[in-house]
């Protein structure tokens, strides 16, 4: 799923933020340049480990399987760690956009005002970050009992990428159309809102 969702994280946090008109824009873009380097990389690393057979074979754990290969135990054992982890920073950046469109769309009365209300001392959107929260916890509970379960969840996952690759492409096309008058202003205009949004839809 990260492939194609998380790295806009900061755009939904652009109440708290600091010079907010441009500080999320510029982290997302930072977001995604890192992300593409760090998946380029992991994929060239993964099979310069081992042979692509053994790596299909090991397909379900292939970060421990790598790792098992270039250290000796216990050190491996810090690659499980390290997946740990990372399942900690995905549910947390997921819970961080549900809760901020929440709060969004709570704010405009699209869906309950409840959920557009900040805590006092935090300012953040405690309603919502605490339901999808509690979501979260009863699907993985689920997740974790039933077998069956878990297969529709990587059915799931997989269509969630692609929803995701679909949303952004059509949010792409939406901008340049929205900002069409915009284009023949400059060059740089229509680098950044005409060349660029449409290449990213194609890809």
């Amino acid at each position: 799923v990260y492939l194609f969702v998380g790295w806009e994280s900061s755009v939904y946090l652009s109440e708290e933020t600091e010079q907010a008109e441009t500080v999320p824009g510029k982290a997302a873009i930072l977001s995604v340049v890192i992300l593409g380097i760090f998946y380029t990389l992991i994929l060239v690393s993964f099979q310069g480990v081992v042979p692509l057979a053994e790596l299909r074979a090991h397909s379900e754990s292939a970060l421990t399987y790598i790792a098992a290969q270039l250290v000796p135990a216990p050190w491996d054992k810090f690659m499980a760690f390290a997946i740990v982890l990372s399942v900690v920073g995905t549910t947390q950046a997921f819970l961080i956009d549900t809760a901020r469109i929440a709060f969004a769309m709570g704010r405009d009365s699209l869906i309950p005002e409840r959920f557009g209300l900040l805590s006092r001392k935090y300012q953040t959107p405690v309603f919502g970050t605490f339901l999808f929260g509690g979501v979260t916890i009863v699907i993985l509970c689920g997740y974790i009992i039933s077998s069956s379960v878990a297969e529709s969840f990587e059915t799931v996952i997989s269509a969630v990428g692609a929803f995701f690759a679909i949303f952004y492409a059509a949010t792409a096309i939406a901008t340049t159309v929205y900002y069409r008058t915009l284009i023949v202003r400059s060059v740089k205009d229509a680098l950044l809102i005409g060349i660029l949004p449409l290449a990213s839809a194609a890809v």
